[in-house]
């Protein structure tokens, strides 16, 4: 993995009055210049490569997420848990280019929400690897 990339956990709260906010997040996850690969293998939680800060993050997510949620950086050298075989690879893959054209620091998506699509929250999400 390249040495400027790190791996953080995104952790959301399901309970801010807001349904389409995971529609918007699953948009920036997929499209922002800021991430380098994502997965979300346990509901509310999504693993998250960037070569940017958690400041840096916190600010892209903002407009996306509002509030409750967290970011801190995950150290693979000693992390644990029961999770599928794909996700542990996961951590380990080099991460993925942006390709996408979002511009780091972007707003919430310009396509109305209801064209997103909820993605799957419960079940595996594809991982981001372009």
């Amino acid at each position: 993995m390249a040495n400027n990339v790190k791996i953080y956990m995104l952790t959301v709260s399901p309970n801010s009055g807001d349904e389409q906010r995971f529609s918007r997040l699953e948009f920036w996850l997929q499209n922002s210049a800021v991430i380098n690969g994502y997965w979300n293998y346990i509901p509310f939680v999504f693993c998250i490569k960037s070569q940017y800060s958690a400041s840096d993050l916190m600010r892209n997510l903002k407009p996306v997420l509002g509030s409750g949620y967290l970011i801190a950086e995950i150290n693979i050298n000693n992390m644990d848990g029961q999770l599928q075989t794909q996700a542990w690879a996961w951590f380990q893959e080099p991460p993925s280019l942006n390709l996408s054209g979002l511009p780091p620091l972007s707003g919430p998506p310009t396509q109305p929400i209801s064209q997103l699509g909820l993605g799957q929250l419960f079940g595996p999400t594809p991982t981001k690897n372009i």
